[in-house]
């Protein structure tokens, strides 16, 4: 009796737990701010704390206004290897219509002076943007995987004021699979 009860128990569960849905493996992110960043356009001190939104803004403006360059570090552990880093997002506001906001993946070398971005992606459109730079297609993630021994950041470029205001940088955030 206990053996056709176990059977019938086993009957009943093995299909169910066989067909039962298995939850996709969700994506793990990682955030860091615009204030852990730092101005790198020599004798530019155009950078300063964004009020509107509460991130790090060109403050440069007028006819005469000056791209200022951004430089944020990646922090790289166990948790984010720098080669299962699959996609970053740059977050801020585009103040400026006629310019776009551009950001790189790049690497500064271990063993040597120097470094290299990957390729330079924008902002499509005037207003609040998230620049998305992947591994895949134009490979703007390519120093990254394959120089993964290096000291990675993020370059993020802002124009001057334009016609819809400070262009600024909030921040970034990883993605892995």
């Amino acid at each position: 009796m206990k053996k056709t009860s176990l059977r019938a128990l086993f009957s009943a569960l093995l299909p169910a737990l066989l067909l039962a849905p298995v939850a996709p493996a969700v994506a793990a992110e990682r955030l860091t701010s615009a204030f852990a960043c730092f101005q790198s356009t020599e004798d530019r001190p155009e950078a300063d704390f964004d009020a509107t939104t509460h991130g790090v803004r060109n403050r440069s403006e007028g006819i005469n206004w000056q791209w200022i360059d951004l430089r944020c570090p990646v922090v790289v552990d166990t948790a984010f290897p720098l080669s299962s880093i699959s996609q970053v997002n740059v977050h801020g506001y585009d103040g400026h219509s006629g310019h776009d906001i551009y950001a790189m993946a790049c690497v500064a070398w271990r063993w040597a002076t120097g470094g290299r971005c990957g390729g330079a992606v924008r902002s499509a459109n005037t207003g609040t943007y998230d620049v998305p730079m992947y591994h895949t297609g134009v490979d703007s993630l390519y120093y990254w995987r394959t120089a993964h021994w290096d000291y990675p950041y993020v370059l993020i470029q802002l124009p001057g004021r334009g016609d819809a205001g400070f262009s600024s940088a909030v921040g970034y955030t990883l993605y892995k699979p």
